[in-house]
C-alpha cells in the first residue's frame, strides 16, 4: 500500500473541509459522504472485500 492509497482514505475529510469552507457545513457533510461512497464503490468494483474496507466504511459513517 503506497502513499497515494493512504491519502485516498482522507479524501472524504478533505472534501468535507473544502466544501464546508466555501458553502455550508451541511453541504460539506453531504459531499463528504458522497465522495466516501463513490470511493467505496470503486474499491468494491476492483474486487476488494468488505472486511478490508472497514475503515472506509467507518469514515463514511463518521463524516455524516
Amino acid at each position: 500500500m503506497g502513499f497515494v492509497a493512504c491519502l485516498r482514505g482522507f479524501v472524504p475529510w478533505i472534501v468535507t473541509g473544502v466544501v464546508s469552507g466555501f458553502v455550508d457545513w451541511r453541504w460539506g457533510a453531504v459531499s463528504g459522504v458522497v465522495s466516501g461512497l463513490l470511493l467505496l464503490l470503486q474499491d468494491r468494483r476492483r474486487g476488494v472485500d468488505l472486511d478490508a474496507l472497514i475503515l472506509e466504511a467507518g469514515t463514511i459513517v463518521t463524516s455524516s
